[in-house]
C-alpha cells in the first residue's frame, strides 16, 4: 500500500534548516550530526527534502493510524 495523500507531501524549509540540519537546535542536533555525516547541510537543504518527499511518494507502507498529527 502507498502513503495515502502521497501527492500533498511537503517539507517545511524550516523543519530542515531549524531542526533536523541545526546543530544548535538542543533535540535537532543528534539528527543534524547524523544526515550531515551522509552529506546534508543547510546549504544542500533541498536535496534532503527532495529525498524525503520520493520516499514519500514512492514507499510502500504497511500499516497507518491516526494521530494528533495526522495520518
Amino acid at each position: 500500500m502507498k502513503l495515502p495523500a502521497r501527492d500533498l507531501a511537503h517539507v517545511p524549509e524550516r523543519k530542515l534548516t531549524g531542526y533536523l540540519l541545526s546543530l544548535s537546535h538542543p533535540v535537532g542536533r543528534p539528527k543534524a550530526r547524523f544526515f550531515r555525516r551522509h552529506g546534508f547541510d543547510n546549504s544542500r537543504a533541498d536535496l534532503l527534502r527532495d529525498e524525503f518527499l520520493g520516499i514519500a511518494r514512492q514507499a510502500a507502507v504497511q500499516d497507518t493510524e491516526e494521530t494528533a498529527y495526522g495520518t
